[in-house]
């Protein structure tokens, strides 16, 4: 029997839905000229997302000197404010988190056709791709109700039905925010906790970690396939008392669900596996790096390789039911993939979403 959630996200989602990313690009294809006012990661993804389809971005503007007249994605070049008001009637987009100063020294500078560029880069990709597709739709509400089914609790089908909701019905919708991610009160706490962190980056997590447990865990394997990141990495575990440096065990290689070696990109903030990506590492699965140890959690936010992941720690998560912290937000198949998946793994497993950020990010499947 459905819930009150599974209910509305049949009904409204269906109803309401709107092609507003369709719209948005057939909107810049009729501009003149197009800039991205940013150079950071927010403003390249947003290059690229619309060059993809078919959008012709005539630079990149930014506040940074450094930048100015230097290629900074791709081709396009960054420019500076006062150059671009030389250029010319165009549309800015600024593509900033942190938009408002922007908006108003340029503003100040005369600029009138601005827009501001939505932190929901995967709603806006996902709704250009399914929106005009009433079958698409339909299927992928489907898989939805179905991980609505496996949740212990009504809020994770809250979020559910909210990620939906944004993704297809209003961009600037709100997903209920559930604090910092991966330690959540539900799994709880081991003094002989076994964590493998899977995207270590530069040891936010471990921080975390460190902290919730107050320095009373049993071992940390981290692994982290990007070499600049875990250089870092290294630096900030020197920093750590020697009771605590001793537990923590560095892997500089990504999680597969065979060992190889792959391609991949980087923007410093996230690495992505990648054919067209100009780096080299190497992956393993966790069932052979940690042959026959035991681990008792495992937290995985590897930019959409997780799934990869999951397969290559199937006899852990069988044998020994440890708990998972799993991000799900980076495609919709892994929206419903991954949590049937685990289910599948192990029947045994209560499964629970939570969302923790205020834009799309942070999504986490939890098994315990």
């Amino acid at each position: 029997m459905g819930s009150e959630w599974e209910e509305k996200l049949r009904t409204e989602i269906v109803n309401h839905r709107k092609s507003y990313a369709a719209d948005i690009i057939k909107n810049l294809k009729q501009q003149q000229k197009i800039y991205i006012f940013g150079a950071g990661e927010h403003g390249k993804n947003w290059t690229n997302i619309l060059m993809g389809y078919g959008v012709n971005v005539d630079g990149i503007c930014d506040n940074n000197q450094a930048l100015w007249g230097k290629e900074v994605c791709g081709d396009v070049s960054c420019c500076s404010p006062q150059e671009l008001k030389d250029i010319g009637p165009g549309i800015i987009i600024i593509a900033v988190r942190r938009y408002q100063e922007i908006y108003e020294q340029l503003q100040e500078m005369g600029f009138s056709n601005l827009s501001v560029a939505s932190t929901n880069t995967i709603g806006f990709k996902l709704n250009y791709a399914f929106a005009q597709n009433d079958a698409q739709v339909e299927r992928l509400i489907d898989e939805v109700a179905d991980v609505m089914r496996l949740c212990e609790d009504d809020l994770s089908r809250q979020i559910c039905y909210e990620t939906m909701y944004q993704w297809f019905v209003d961009e600037n919708s709100h997903i209920t925010y559930n604090g910092k991610p991966y330690f959540i009160p539900e799994l709880g706490k081991r003094n002989d906790e076994k964590l493998i962190d899977a995207g270590a980056y530069v040891g936010d997590t471990i921080e975390d970690f460190l902290n919730v447990y107050e320095g009373i865990f049993s071992s940390v394997h981290a692994f982290e396939m990007d070499s600049a990141n875990f250089q870092i990495l290294m630096e900030k575990t020197k920093t750590f008392a020697p009771q605590i440096r001793e537990k923590i065990h560095l892997i500089n290689k990504g999680l597969w669900n065979e060992r190889k070696t792959l391609h991949y990109s980087s923007n410093c903030q996230t690495s992505k596996i990648s054919d067209e990506g100009d780096l080299v590492t190497t992956v393993v699965p966790l069932d052979e790096e940690l042959k026959d140890e035991e681990v008792t959690l495992i937290k995985m936010d590897i930019e959409g390789a997780e799934m990869k992941a999951l397969e290559g720690c199937r006899e852990h998560i069988r044998k020994y039911k440890p708990k998972l912290a799993i991000s799900m937000y980076h495609s919709a198949k892994d929206f419903y993939s991954i949590p049937k998946y685990i289910k599948e793994l192990n029947p045994e497993y209560k499964i629970l979403i939570r969302h923790h950020s205020e834009d799309e990010s942070d999504t986490v499947c939890y098994a315990y």
